[in-house]
């Protein structure tokens, strides 16, 4: 009785187990929450109308344990090349694809835990992506989603396409508007690329680019699909009547087939006409407005600044910069800008000089279609308001905490120097501790060293007369002494030249960069091609 009684309480202590296995399981799988700090992603355009795509991907698990990750892929035409953790490390990866949605399934090289990130890029070629842009005449389209996430934000999103060999800038046309030029790039053999970048995807968000280049660049490519209507007029005039029926049904096949191209259709081109553009940063802004190339130049050096990209070691007899490590997100003319110093901290006159051309070309490239002149009174109107919330500020802090925000929109003001001395002269200025420019005491451009926690505590304000003096020297400084030769480095700006009227493995093996720059040897994040559709995710 004893043994059937010890039995019985075995055998329900098994099947209490049993019982509980998929409920832990499940409770495991809920308690998976991460972020997505990066998703590159890189396209090559190929002569046989696929595309080499690699994305690098790098994550933060906030809860839970995460094994692998899941990359949607365009269409469910892709073949899967490599895959690699930032170790180097090849990681196995499989084609996870359940129905029309189209993944990758990368396993990590390691189970991430909490507060941990791991990093990959993955390699395919995806093919059933290029169609006829019937919106422009004699183009292919793409159109292009990246891998979304239904549970994660992406913080940092960067694409780049490189086009077939011989496209050039007048002959693309893109959406939404691209984060840089169009640039000829060296590491890519000269082929044109476009960038976008985008911060901050909220979770489910979906960012889609589209671009259309002439069809005359895959001279050997027809898309799928783009020779079946000439068949069926073929037909028509054969048979005639005789085969309507069976025409009807072919068309009918044609357009379900079609169908199954979900969003990946030719891109609709729209331009806007005689309207604002709006989203210039103060940096283009400036250079918009026309103001002295020195002065732009300024602009940039401060922006660096601000982002503690960089600090100044001197001013005599020029300025003399430090590029500093891990600095914040870096828009392509502060990238150009940090190109400009030699390695003893000068600045270099023709370095620099391309950087303000770069910005202008690039300026002028974002205002094709947009009216030159309401822009210019737009931007205008953002610095006068800028001021005025300075001007209008009610307490001391308030006027110090606006005016350190609204600096670089400031300084475009022809009377930068007098609102400053007219705002701050009759009040007290009271630095943050952790402004980046605190001046006090300083004769010349503010340094990235603060006081240590100590001395900051005890750091007085600052009479209003000092603080408006010293922010004249510093801009009066940076101006004169940004370079050895004010005169060669403007002669160096040069007026804008004139526009020039089979194997399915990816070919795209090296590690390339997706940043804002021609030749991305500078401060960016390198990655290979990337792209996907279908949604994606940890698990």
């Amino acid at each position: 009785m004893v043994k059937r009684r010890i039995m019985e309480l075995v055998i329900v202590a098994l099947a209490f187990q049993v019982l509980l296995l998929p409920v832990s399981n499940t409770a495991h799988a809920e308690d998976i929450t991460y972020r997505v700090d990066h998703e590159y992603a890189k396209i090559w355009i190929n002569q046989d109308g696929t595309i080499d795509l690699n994305y690098t991907i790098k994550l933060t698990c906030l809860s839970g344990t995460i094994g692998g990750f899941y990359v949607g892929q365009p269409t469910e035409d892709f073949k899967i090349g490599e895959a690699y953790a930032i170790n180097g490390n090849k990681l196995t990866v499989v084609d996870a694809s359940t129905g029309d949605n189209y993944r990758v399934d990368v396993t990590l090289a390691n189970r991430t835990v909490k507060g941990q990130t791991s990093e990959f890029t993955l390699l395919t070629n995806v093919g059933k992506i290029i169609f006829e842009d019937k919106t422009n005449t004699g183009n292919y389209g793409l159109q292009f989603t990246t891998s979304w996430f239904e549970d994660a934000e992406v913080i940092d999103l960067r694409i780049m396409i490189v086009f077939p060999p011989g496209a050039e800038p007048e002959d693309v046309r893109n959406t939404p508007d691209w984060s840089t030029t169009p640039t000829h790039d060296p590491e890519e053999n000269g082929r044109l690329t476009m960038y976008w970048e985008r911060a901050n995807i909220a979770v489910g968000q979906k960012f889609t680019v589209g671009v259309s280049f002439p069809s005359k660049l895959m001279p050997d490519f027809k898309p799928n699909g783009s020779s079946g209507w000439t068949s069926i007029m073929t037909l028509i005039a054969v048979v005639g009547g005789i085969a309507f029926f069976g025409v009807i049904m072919a068309i009918l096949i044609i357009v379900i087939r079609r169908a199954k191209r979900k969003s990946y259709t030719s891109p609709q081109m729209q331009i806007e006409a005689l309207g604002i553009k709006r989203g210039l940063t103060a940096v283009e802004a400036a250079q918009l407005i026309d103001l002295p190339p020195q002065k732009v130049a300024v602009t940039m050096l401060y922006s660096l600044l601000m982002k503690k990209a960089i600090s100044v070691e001197g001013v005599e007899p020029n300025i003399k910069l430090k590029v500093l490590q891990n600095p914040q997100e870096l828009r392509y003319y502060e990238i150009e800008f940090l190109k400009s110093i030699n390695p003893d901290g000068i600045l270099n006159e023709e370095k620099l000089a391309h950087t303000i051309m770069y910005l202008r070309d690039t300026i002028d490239y974002k205002l094709k279609g947009y009216c030159r002149e309401d822009t210019i009174k737009y931007y205008k109107d953002i610095v006068e308001k800028a001021w005025k919330q300075v001007e209008t500020a009610q307490t001391p802090e308030l006027a110090s905490n606006l005016f350190n925000e609204n600096l670089l929109w400031l300084l475009m003001d022809g009377r930068y120097v007098d609102r400053t001395k007219e705002t701050f002269t009759p009040i007290i200025f009271i630095p943050n501790p952790d402004w980046w420019w605190y001046s006090y005491n300083r004769r010349y451009l503010p340094t990235l060293g603060l006081p240590s926690t100590q001395q900051l505590s005890s750091i007085p304000s600052i009479p209003g007369t000092d603080f408006a003096n010293s922010i004249a020297t510093s801009l009066e400084q940076a101006s004169s002494k940004l370079v050895s030769d004010i005169e060669k480095f403007t002669k160096n700006i040069l007026p804008p030249p004139p526009q020039k009227i089979q194997s399915r493995e990816p070919v795209q093996h090296k590690s390339k960069c997706v940043c804002a720059c021609a030749s991305c040897a500078c401060a960016c994040v390198c990655v290979s091609c990337a792209c996907a559709c279908a949604s994606g995710g940890a698990h």
